[in-house]
């Protein structure tokens, strides 16, 4: 849900929560005159930034168009401009980490590839004002590369995050240091993906994760295959032939055993046993279960 011109709790709230202490580190610098790039900017509709005084479009990479959290919030309670809210400039300098998930609430209940994400973080994360997304503030840096796969986004500069104050209660009410966590989500949403050998004609490496799981769900098995991805086993036996039809599933559209895994690795079927050693030559139960989906069990 947007915020309304009417949500000062709300926005009081949201800058409260993120004002916490991170791991004894205080981050009242934001507003600090010392700190002129960490910054906060009023949000108008449609998410678009304004600066501090609400006249004039601002922009997450001109400091100038930038404002100090003590004059933004002067300009959205006195203010006569048709302000929504507030938000977040992300700049190196801060060490903040924001992660915007898409798409990733239905009826108002977070689906289970996020809310893996979520609880593998374990920082402050916030309904987006949308309602539709999830975002989650961090202390730590991130890795070279990637910063947008699918329904994933990793940023630490040059981004403008509203702050909706739209709490998960299920996630800490402070921005925790998780360096550990964010290089393994960056990981595993944005490694390579090993490029076709010469004078292989496979398409479906071409296929980025977030699109092969649009792909996926949009066939016309997509429906049993959604339903495996968010961890619904019902209609199988037993958890491991679940295991094995999200796997088939999934290899109609790739053949990289390392795609595979990564997709499984955030449906709602992971476990611990996916990483057990399963099998006389070593080899691990998620492994042997790819083998078996793309044709290759020995």
């Amino acid at each position: 849900m947007p915020i309304s011109s009417n949500a000062s709790d709300t926005v009081i709230l949201s800058w409260r929560l993120l004002r916490i202490s991170r791991i004894n580190c205080s981050i009242d610098f934001i507003h600090s005159s010392t700190a002129p790039s960490a910054c906060l900017l009023p949000c108008a509709v449609l998410k678009v930034p304004y600066d501090p005084r609400g006249e004039r479009p601002a922009s997450s990479t001109d400091q100038a168009t930038w404002g100090e959290f003590a004059d933004v919030l002067r300009t959205y309670f006195l203010g006569d401009c048709g302000i929504d809210g507030i938000g977040l400039v992300l700049t190196p300098s801060d060490g903040f980490v924001g992660i915007d998930l898409d798409h990733c609430v239905n009826d108002a209940k977070i689906l289970t590839w996020a809310l893996k994400i979520i609880f593998e973080l374990e920082s402050y994360s916030e309904f987006s004002p949308s309602g539709s997304g999830v975002r989650i503030f961090l202390d730590g840096k991130l890795p070279p590369g990637g910063r947008k796969r699918g329904s994933v986004e990793m940023y630490e500069s040059g981004r403008y995050f509203t702050v909706a104050g739209q709490h998960y209660p299920k996630s800490p009410g402070t921005i925790e240091q998780r360096q550990e966590a964010i290089e393994a989500l960056h990981k595993r949403v944005f490694s390579e993906q090993p490029k076709p050998e010469r004078g292989e004609r496979n398409v479906r490496l071409e296929l980025n994760d977030g699109d092969l799981l649009k792909k996926a769900f949009a066939a016309r098995n997509g429906t049993k295959i959604k339903a495996l991805y968010d961890g619904l086993i019902s209609s199988y036996p037993s958890r491991s032939e679940a295991d094995l039809a999200l796997c088939t599933g999934l290899a109609f559209y790739t053949s990289d055993p390392a795609q595979l895994d990564r997709l499984f690795r955030s449906s709602g079927l992971f476990r611990e046993k996916w990483d057990q050693r399963h099998h006389g030559d070593g080899r691990t139960y998620g492994e042997g279960t790819i083998l078996k989906a793309t044709g290759q069990q020995r």
